[in-house]
């Protein structure tokens, strides 16, 4: 126990000699058992004991049961106990469910003494599992006892998260039995109210209550419960984490397509979702009518065991479009429950158990090629809202708010959130020194559209919190510049998150507004390993400014890069403008010959004398690089700590630019 000395658990000098004379007989018997389990398993397997089991191993196996009341934390006594249950007993299964039903008592009785011990966990967990899948027929009995018993552990201990662990396996064991006769949710909803009502601290009763089934009718109670946790202690963050779930993040549509575009030149749709999918590329596809397939590749943006946000269509040839009204595309999305991992079946279990938990989601949209509807199924109330999906350059364009309406919970209304503003506002006029009161009404007047007191608010966190102005100025940006994007979607789409300090770009920040064309980074700390987030989604960008940052690795930026189709074509405004800025950054090339051509193509270093900038440019090389340096075809540049000679290869079909090291600067 914490706080207390040695001394303090014997109250008188017998106690103390009776523990340390029991201390040196647990030991030696420890030291048997060990040296035992040594030579057996140094001269047989336990392949042998199937058919015969000796005295000697049944006293071991008693003998196990003595060491785990000495020392419940010995794992290699609960493993032997659950190898010989296994080899012993797995010809007869009366015996053997009896078995599982005494390892249960078993670590009941250590859970007394020890309620913290992962290995006595693990073996009880052992048990149940093998019990609910060997059918015992009181299995539902014996997982509401396991419901009950965690509640009365609780009630000890609300912060062990051993037992929260555990009680995560039993719900979901609950869950695939479906029982009629009892209601298990709301028992298990009850009690955890209870253990809220004790301490509104308990973190993990709040995040428990987030993942049992919600009622429309308990929105009313709950937001009346958190109003007083609220007021008893607002810095409280297990509060405000379910206070956000409750009106934000209650999704009826946990995955959604939120954008798609088509990319004519690379024959590629883009679908954008809300979360990391795991695509069943196998079932999805886009159809011609209801029988005829487009013929094409599905592939992740980033390989990441087949999760990603973004998945690309790619159609094997244009003919496949010509003459289309519509594509209707079929989405399965495969989900895959955690718990389910633990039902693989013991080696004594041949029964294949089926999991509910995983299977497909199906989303439909129908995507007209003339570019002008998308229309996304099941979302309804999006239209009703007078929010539509316009086509604008063949690319799609939500207008309006975004998605935030299709991510809150349908119970959750405007006046909901209006009625949680007026009661923050309530508390802040009390104390207006609350962190969490701020960020919680900064997150509602985003989803309610309103830009009232916003400068105001982000400037007082910068103060209360200032471990995190940089973030605070960099939100600050994100909500101006997402408002500029409401107010006006037009062709030419323009962020600035210019000088923020930002070592990394998150294009979540602007999401559902993948149509962002020009993007200046300028003046943050980015380095060549932050572009992976830009190149893989913003795949519409033409202009991009990253001067002034810490990219070092001129190969590996161009390289990052080079997903970006759009921002290697010729600009219509000038043929001397400036696609990809990258001057002002501490850049070095390594090795003696170095292609900037990468992946993206006309891609020239153009080394300005008297600004000392380098930028990179998709001018054409005759006369244009003539005119801007005055000296020729080939250059002397100097970069970091080298020069290099600079030669435009004309021969080269693809006119890639060689750099060719000369002499380290001195």
């Amino acid at each position: 126990m914490h706080g207390l000395k040695s001394d303090d658990f014997y109250k008188t000098s017998e106690e103390r000699e009776t523990f340390e004379r029991n201390l040196e007989k647990g030991f030696k018997i420890l030291d048997f058992f060990v040296d035992y389990s040594s030579k057996l398993e140094a001269t047989t397997t336990f392949n042998s004991i199937v058919n015969q089991v000796c005295d000697s191993d049944k006293k071991m196996f008693d003998l196990s049961s003595i060491i785990i009341e000495f020392m419940p934390e010995f794992t290699p006594a609960w493993n032997y106990r659950k190898k010989f249950i296994q080899k012993n007993e797995s010809n007869d299964q009366n015996k053997l469910l009896e078995s599982l039903k005494n390892e249960r008592t078993l670590t009941y009785t250590s859970l007394k003494k020890s309620p913290k011990s992962y290995s006595v966990w693990h073996h009880r967990l052992w048990s149940i599992t093998s019990l609910f899948n060997l059918e015992d027929p009181n299995i539902l009995d014996l997982l509401l006892e396991e419901v009950k018993l965690c509640f009365k552990l609780f009630t000890f201990d609300a912060r062990n998260f051993h037992c929260w662990n555990y009680f995560n396996f039993v719900k979901h064991y609950l869950n695939l039995l479906k029982p009629e006769s009892i209601d298990w949710r709301k028992m298990a909803s009850e009690q955890i109210l209870n253990l809220i009502n004790d301490n509104f601290s308990n973190y993990s009763a709040w995040f428990q209550r987030t993942n049992l089934p919600y009622h429309k009718q308990t929105l009313t109670d709950d937001l009346e419960l958190l109003k007083q946790a609220i007021y008893t202690d607002p810095e409280d963050r297990s509060i405000w984490h379910y206070h956000d779930w409750l009106l934000f993040k209650r999704n009826t549509l946990p995955t959604y397509l939120c954008y798609v575009n088509y990319m004519e030149e690379s024959k590629t749709f883009n679908l954008y979702f809300n979360d990391n999918v795991r695509l069943d590329t196998d079932s999805s596809t886009f159809y011609k009518n209801e029988s005829v397939k487009l013929k094409g590749t599905w592939k992740p943006t980033k390989l990441n065991l087949g999760i990603s946000l973004l998945w690309s269509f790619v159609v094997n040839s244009d003919e496949d479009l010509q003459g289309l009204a519509k594509l209707e595309l079929v989405i399965f999305n495969t989900r895959i429950e955690y718990y389910s991992l633990l039902l693989t079946n013991p080696n004594f279990f041949n029964k294949k158990i089926d999991s509910e938990e995983s299977g497909f989601s199906r989303i439909k949209l129908v995507y007209f090629t003339q570019k002008t509807e998308v229309d996304l199924e099941s979302l309804k109330f999006y239209e009703e809202q007078d929010r539509e999906w316009l086509e604008n350059d063949k690319v799609s364009k939500p207008v309006r708010v975004g998605n935030e309406l299709l991510s809150m919970p349908p119970d959750v209304t405007l006046d909901t959130l209006r009625n949680q503003l007026t009661v923050i506002d309530e508390l802040i006029s009390l104390d207006s020194e609350r962190k969490y009161l701020l960020l919680t009404k900064l997150k509602i007047l985003k989803y309610l559209d309103e830009d009232k007191d916003v400068d105001i608010l982000f400037e007082k966190l910068t103060v209360l919190d200032p471990l995190r102005k940089d973030y605070y100025r960099y939100m600050l940006k994100v909500h101006k510049e997402r408002s500029k994007l409401n107010c006006n979607l037009d062709d030419q789409v323009k962020i600035d998150f210019g000088d923020l300090s930002l070592s990394r770009f998150d294009f979540r920040t602007l999401l559902p507004f993948f149509v962002v064309r020009e993007l200046n980074l300028r003046g943050n700390k980015l380095t060549s390993k932050s572009l992976s987030d830009i190149s893989s989604f913003l795949l519409l960008l033409e202009v991009l400014d990253l001067s002034y940052n810490n990219i070092e690795d001129l190969e590996s930026a161009l390289y990052s890069l080079g997903s970006l189709k759009r921002l290697k074509r010729f600009s219509k405004f000038s043929s001397l403008f400036i696609r990809l800025n990258l001057s002002g950054n501490p850049l070095k090339v390594f090795g003696h010959e170095t292609k900037l051509q990468s992946q993206i193509e006309l891609v020239y270093l153009i080394y300005q004398i008297f600004s000392s900038q380098i930028v990179v440019t998709d001018t054409p090389i005759s006369e244009n690089f003539t005119k801007i340096l005055h000296i020729g075809t080939d250059c002397q540049c100097l970069l970091g700590s080298h020069e290099f000679i600079l030669e435009f290869n004309h021969e080269d079909s693809k006119n890639h630019a060689v750099l060719k090291k000369l002499k380290n600067r001195p």
